[in-house]
């Protein structure tokens, strides 16, 4: 009797995860307890050392912080990270927007500049003023940065933390500005190279 053939099944691509203890960010201590949930004082069980030169958002490097859930998995990017060669954050979950999904923000009134500058402010589809904590993570990267003598930051275009160029233009519609988040333009004002992910 002829045994049936069986169909291998496609792999599934999941979210990449550092080994030993993470956090939601998937980044390992000693970043652990600045970006929070992760094993106080644990080793360095992900390779993350103090001598880096680049960051990359953490949504392109697999991990699930865009407000919806999902991530912006690149593969270059995620390599660099899974590598050791990167370090990764999400200035809205640093600011404290760690609760996924949630509804998508936009800059209205101007760019990150203006935000950082009381001109403009940052809103929720739903219409919350979410400034702060778009201010307050844009400013723990900056620190983060500079502790790692960060020398480039590769930031996810078009969001309203990240985006480096064009972000949308706070109608929810899509409609692309010229401009830059809130965490681009901090970086950029502090003399910070930043450049799109799609650069």
């Amino acid at each position: 009797m002829a045994k049936e053939k069986v169909t291998p099944r496609a792999k599934r691509t999941r979210p990449l995860k550092a080994p030993g203890p993470y956090n939601e960010l998937g980044q390992c201590s000693p970043l652990g307890e600045e970006l929070g949930r992760c094993s106080p004082g644990g080793e360095n069980c992900a390779g993350v050392v103090s001598v880096h030169n680049v960051m990359i958002s953490a949504c392109l490097a697999g991990i699930n912080c865009v407000y919806d859930g999902t991530n912006k998995f690149n593969p270059v990017f995620a390599s660099l990270y899974k590598s050791g060669e990167a370090i990764v954050f999400c200035p809205e979950a640093l600011g404290g927007l760690k609760a996924r999904p949630h509804a998508p923000s936009e800059i209205v009134g101007g760019d990150g500049f203006a935000v950082l500058e009381d001109r403009a402010k940052v809103l929720s589809k739903d219409g919350k003023d979410v400034t702060s904590f778009f201010i307050k993570g844009a400013k723990k990267v900056l620190a983060l940065v500079k502790k790692h003598h960060i020398k480039k930051v590769i930031l996810k275009s078009k969001s309203p933390s990240c985006g480096c160029g064009f972000i949308y233009d706070g109608t929810f519609t899509k409609k692309l500005i010229p401009g830059y988040g809130v965490t681009a333009a901090l970086l950029k004002k502090n003399g910070i190279e930043v450049v799109s992910d799609e650069e």
